[in-house]
């Protein structure tokens, strides 16, 4: 029983990835059924559905390289309640919240191609606590360290920078001029994701950075991008009624989109469409959903090296099996 013709050999295959898709389908179906979202629960299940398989066909751990088997890992959920359920997509990159430190590194949001920098440590000026001195020297001596400590950061031509830790003034005006974008109080969590994504390492101290990396330091992306979102529509509707005034300006909160990234290194997915609740526990069927979507991407690609085929009696098939044991092992084949 050999599976010698490859048309064959296709068509099991088709068969067998037929069946985890039906498998992954009956899952996220029961988990929405079961759940406590109110609204479109029909839309919210296909939507589901649609994501998971976005994000097992596109991330790929490299497992030996040293990344983890769950895949969850490498995938980041970012909720952003208000909007429409058309706004849920699959990005290529990072999403975080976070404004830019100085308003006037808002007047170009969109950077193709950037050069990403990434800095661990802060940008400032060190005072010296058990020395007495007057105010213009101390003002004249960090205005001059900020000065060649930019200097010596744009010999690298950044486009982007993100700073772990603060930034001094100086400095923020400084790289103004320099037409460059800079984010500070970075966590280091995210630090390591947008190093992940972008390939920029992540440099402790300005001090060694061109000794030990030089170019090689930086990163990119295809596209960085700066969009301000109104991201809790319930709160806000909270503030209007606390408020006197009836008119007031709803600034919302700045997102941070890099995009264009190898994404068989990790993905965000945008969550939005209704409120923080139902959005929390749509996520949560998501990563359990990809969890299982990978693994039974895992056993198809099992089966098919081993050469396993549904018996020819099974061609309605039972996607409520629980059990693999109509698969018939043919290890032997070439």
């Amino acid at each position: 029983n050999l599976i010698e013709n490859p048309i064959d050999k296709i068509t099991h295959i088709n068969i067998l990835q037929n069946r985890a898709s039906a498998h992954l389908e009956a899952i996220v179906h029961n988990f929405v059924q079961e759940s406590s979202i109110k609204n479109n629960k029909d839309l919210w299940e296909n939507k589901i559905i649609y994501l998971v398989r976005e994000v097992v066909s596109a991330v790929d751990p490299n497992v030996r390289e040293g990344d983890s088997m769950d895949i969850r890992n490498y995938v980041k959920l970012k909720i952003i309640p208000g909007g429409s359920m058309d706004e849920n997509v699959f990005i290529d990159g990072v999403v975080f919240r976070k404004n830019v430190s100085h308003k006037k590194m808002m007047q170009e949001r969109t950077k193709t191609d950037p050069r990403v920098l990434l800095l661990s440590g802060g940008i400032d000026f060190q005072r010296m606590d058990t020395k007495l001195s007057s105010m213009d020297t101390l003002i004249e001596q960090e205005d001059k360290y900020m000065e060649i400590l930019v200097d010596k950061i744009m010999s690298l031509k950044p486009d982007i920078v993100l700073v772990g830790k603060s930034v001094a003034r100086r400095a923020q005006e400084l790289f103004c001029k320099y037409n460059v974008i800079v984010m500070q109080n970075m966590k280091q969590d995210l630090l390591d994701r947008i190093s992940r994504m972008t390939g920029a390492k992540i440099i402790s101290s300005t001090d060694h950075m061109f000794q030990q990396f030089g170019q090689e330091c930086l990163g990119t992306c295809g596209d960085f991008t700066l969009r301000i979102i109104q991201d809790d529509p319930e709160k806000m509707d909270q503030q209007k009624t606390q408020r006197i005034l009836k008119t007031r300006i709803a600034r919302g909160s700045t997102y941070a989109y890099i995009q264009g990234c190898p994404s068989e290194r990790g993905c965000t997915l945008v969550l939005r469409g209704a409120d923080r609740s139902t959005l929390n526990e749509i996520k949560h069927i998501i990563s359990f959903s990809v969890l299982i979507a990978y693994h039974l991407r895992l056993e198809v690609a099992y089966y098919t090296d081993r050469c396993a085929m549904l018996p020819s009696s099974s061609d309605e098939i039972d996607y409520n099996l629980e059990s693999d044991d109509d698969l018939v092992d043919l290890s032997d084949c070439n």
